[in-house]
């Protein structure tokens, strides 16, 4: 197996379990605000990450996700990089607490962009793009919500199979 540089946005939650999904095959960087690396500021810091084969886009904050594809895809613009959306089931609007709606509201229009993004740039980026969209996973997040959910772990080894997978360009992850 090939040696990659992994960088994954994000240290807690969904990030870590992605992290924990990697073996030494691999070298993996963890990029959050807790070690100075803020998405909200990915111009700042992406070319650091030149040398990185893969990433996992995965910390949330507001409109930053889509901000961190744009600007991997201007700097990585070849196919030997792959880039790993983590976006959400929550755009599906029958799929959700009818009763809690409102409180999902914002974060539900930032990952449909990050899903309209993903759509455009595959059509005209040379990286190798791909794009998850899980149901409710058990974070802190969603803690609040009754339903099924899945573990940090089913859906890092969902992660990790898009990574080896060059055909599969999205999964939708139903529960």
């Amino acid at each position: 197996m090939t040696h990659n540089r992994v960088l994954i946005t994000g240290s807690t939650g969904l990030a870590a379990g992605v992290f924990r999904a990697f073996d030494a095959d691999h070298t993996v960087t963890v990029v959050s605000r807790s070690n100075g690396y803020n998405i909200n500021n990915v111009a700042e810091w992406a070319n650091q990450f030149l040398d990185y084969e893969i990433l996992i886009n995965c910390a949330y904050s507001s409109w930053s996700q889509v901000q961190v594809l744009e600007t991997f895809c201007q700097l990585w613009d070849t196919d030997t990089k792959t880039i790993v959306n983590i976006g959400s089931m929550v755009t599906d609007y029958s799929r959700t607490e009818t009763d809690r709606d409102h409180e999902y509201f914002p974060y539900r229009l930032h990952k449909r962009a990050l899903q309209d993004a993903f759509s455009r740039l595959v059509k005209t980026s040379n990286c190798n793009l791909k794009l998850i969209n899980p149901g409710m996973i058990d974070t802190s997040m969603v803690s609040h919500l009754s339903g099924n959910k899945m573990t940090v772990d089913q859906v890092a080894k969902h992660v990790r199979m898009l990574v080896d997978n060059k055909e599969i360009k999205r999964l939708d992850l139903w529960q």
